[in-house]
């Protein structure tokens, strides 16, 4: 091919990875906003400065870099929760860009266009969307770099490589660590990397996965290294959060608790999105399709798909790292893991077409799948969108109430049986918003006793919500009483 030819396709693949990314950028400065934790640590910091870190480190000493992020969050518009939105497309830019640099050893053109987009978006993961899941998405970049310097390491071995490798996870773990799973995956999706030459002689299993052995070793030493940090900090102290969460892991030791665990895994990935699963087959049979390399003389044509099939299958199984009932059944934790296995899925199938001599599988096949990932997280986005202007309309009232009657308390009846669901301002979650508004008052949302609570969300972990207004405790007076209705769409507090 011409030399012009080649960069006259790489300038307008350029041109459509600058658009993704722009499209993205626009989603998300539209539709994310604080909704929940962000609001109390947005007060915390605005209180305590950086020193909250070292304060909340305390009580969570296995993940001292938990806050890191949503630090940075509110450094970046100088304790403006529009620190929220521009955070998170800070972390979805970096994802997209080192996944770039990731994969590039293994393949590049078009199919690295699909891999960064699939990172950036981390497609059927609410959290993506959501500023509380700041660490997350933050050990979800650190995961993406731990996988660029394993494909190296897994390439030829090199100490700077292995070393990253290392780092990475240690800051991962260090964070947040939904994906330690992914990671002792990764030797295994390595085994993909490259396609036996069949007619060569076997030379010994060993020799023959040394590559992956690397990969697997460099992992097990930084979860060593982890493990020894875990161990000193944790010595006569407990394992502070994450010991509370493993608390109720003992059922997992029985057939009949460890069923019921994963057959929740597989309930909430694939029962609560009736069309996921259909979507990502579709996916992975799609970055197979007209597959004719090198290994498909010797191997069986429906190889390549019922591999696909199975790793789209076993996907659940990366989210057994939640051990917690409760958070086994919430998919805004339990999606994570799973959508980041995903992109390993996805570069480890299309790295085994490349390895197979398969070429690039060319711009229409990048342009269905990207146009479909971006009409996903515009579906995402506008989801999240809703949670904000709910809270946008009721916090931009209660505080011109505040202001003209100057109470000590608030108390909000919900009239529309939508409030106080865990994105729309669970209790205390208005309280620390008007803090961060610089109101200090006391705020309760409660629902008329005539009124259904309508709280999805809460209902599947299951949590408790609003109470009933006749059961409300005494607030400190003087009390202001609002009634939240919906009129013409809108809430209106009025009272």
């Amino acid at each position: 091919m011409p030399t012009s030819v080649v960069k006259n396709d790489q300038k307008k693949l350029l041109l459509l990875e600058l658009g993704t990314l722009a499209v993205l950028s626009v989603l998300t400065l539209w539709s994310v906003r604080a909704l929940l934790e962000e609001w109390g640590l947005f007060s915390a910091f605005n209180a305590l400065g950086l020193g909250y870190i070292k304060q909340f480190a305390a009580e969570i000493p296995l993940r001292p870099l938990h806050l890191v992020p949503s630090a940075m969050y509110w450094e970046i518009a100088q304790g403006r929760t529009s620190g929220v939105a521009i955070g998170t497309l800070l972390l979805l830019v970096l994802r997209y860009l080192v996944v770039r640099w990731a994969v590039t050893p293994l393949f590049q053109g078009h199919d690295r266009w699909i891999v960064a987009t699939l990172a950036a978006v981390l497609l059927a993961w609410p959290g993506a969307w959501l500023g509380r899941f700041a660490p997350a998405q933050f050990s979800a970049l650190m995961f993406f770099l731990a996988f660029g310097f394993a494909i190296r390491v897994y390439r030829c071995w090199s100490l700077p490589a292995a070393i990253g490798c290392i780092v990475s996870i240690i800051l991962l773990l260090c964070t947040y660590q939904a994906l330690a799973l992914c990671l002792v995956a990764l030797p295994l999706f390595a085994l993909l990397w490259k396609v036996r030459d069949q007619s060569a002689p076997r030379i010994g299993l060993m020799v023959e996965n040394k590559a992956a052995l690397r990969v697997a070793f460099t992992i097990a030493l930084s979860f060593v290294l982890y493990g020894v940090y875990a161990l000193l900090v944790s010595r006569g102290g407990g394992g502070g959060y994450e010991a509370q969460l493993a608390q109720s892991s003992g059922r997992l030791l029985t057939i009949e608790g460890l069923s019921t665990h994963i057959g929740g895994a597989y309930l909430t990935v694939f029962g609560g999105a009736p069309l996921l699963l259909p979507l990502l087959l579709v996916m992975a049979f799609y970055l197979q399709a007209d597959r004719a390399g090198n290994d498909d003389a010797v191997q069986p044509p429906w190889r390549a798909p019922l591999v696909a099939a199975g790793l789209v299958a076993i996907l659940p199984l990366f989210s057994l790292i939640y051990l917690n009932a409760g958070h086994i059944t919430d998919p805004d934790r339990v999606m994570f893991p799973v959508s980041v296995a995903f992109v390993i899925v996805a570069a480890s199938l299309l790295a085994w077409r490349h390895a197979a001599g398969q070429p690039d599988g060319g711009q229409l096949r990048a342009v269905v799948i990207v146009g479909a990932l971006l009409l996903a997280s515009t579906v995402m986005a506008y989801q999240v969108k809703k949670y904000a202007n709910v809270q946008r309309q009721v916090i931009t009232q209660a505080i011109a109430a505040i202001d003209a009657a100057q109470p000590r308390s608030l108390l909000i009846q919900d009239a529309t049986g939508t409030l106080g669901d865990v994105y729309t301002l669970l209790n205390p979650t208005l309280t620390q918003a008007l803090q961060v508004h610089k109101r200090q008052v006391d705020a309760t949302i409660c629902t008329l006793s005539s009124v259904d609570r309508i709280h999805p969300d809460a209902q599947r972990y299951p949590i408790s919500t609003t109470a009933r207004c006749e059961e409300v405790p005494a607030q400190p007076a003087p009390v202001l009483v609002l009634v939240a209705r919906k009129e013409n769409g809108v809430i209106t507090l009025r009272p």
